[in-house]
């Protein structure tokens, strides 16, 4: 009986990560305290200061779908207010930006708009570290413009 149970979950699974998601899914407690732990561990999620925002991204939608696997849908303008306010401080003024605009952007446009802040901050860091390395080079061989 339990192999037959087996056989139909792995059913249209093309890849290992499928069954495992698919297995998840269905033997995944859904009673209240789920109910109670998934928003609470939503809510207490921060961001680290230097680390990828597109991972804390994946973990903060990751709760959102496995909330609506559990049929609790929370307001688009709400889930932009709490992905903002997950951040890390370091993006204090960028969330105070979106936060003052007439109205917040769509969740999809919200999070394209962090990536490219994230990563137009990380460019900014590593043109500012050759631009260190280029005048350490310089002064180091007593030549102006060396590099």
């Amino acid at each position: 009986m339990h192999s037959a149970k087996r056989a139909e979950a792995g059913k249209n699974c093309l890849t290992a990560k499928d069954m495992w998601e698919k297995l998840e899914r269905t033997y995944q407690s859904k009673g209240p305290a789920r109910k109670a732990n998934l928003p609470q561990s939503l809510l207490q999620l921060k961001m680290e200061t230097g680390s990828d925002v597109r991972d804390h991204i994946r973990k903060f939608f990751d709760f959102i779908d496995k909330l609506q696997d559990l049929d609790i849908v929370i307001d688009e303008d709400l889930t932009s207010v709490m992905l903002l306010y997950s951040l890390s401080a370091n993006f204090e003024t960028f969330r105070v930006a979106i936060e003052s605009r007439d109205e917040l952007p769509k969740l999809d446009t919200l999070r394209i708009k962090i990536i490219d802040e994230w990563q137009s901050r990380a460019d900014q860091s590593l043109s500012k570290d050759d631009g260190a390395y280029a005048v350490e080079a310089c002064w180091a061989h007593n030549l102006l413009g060396f590099k």
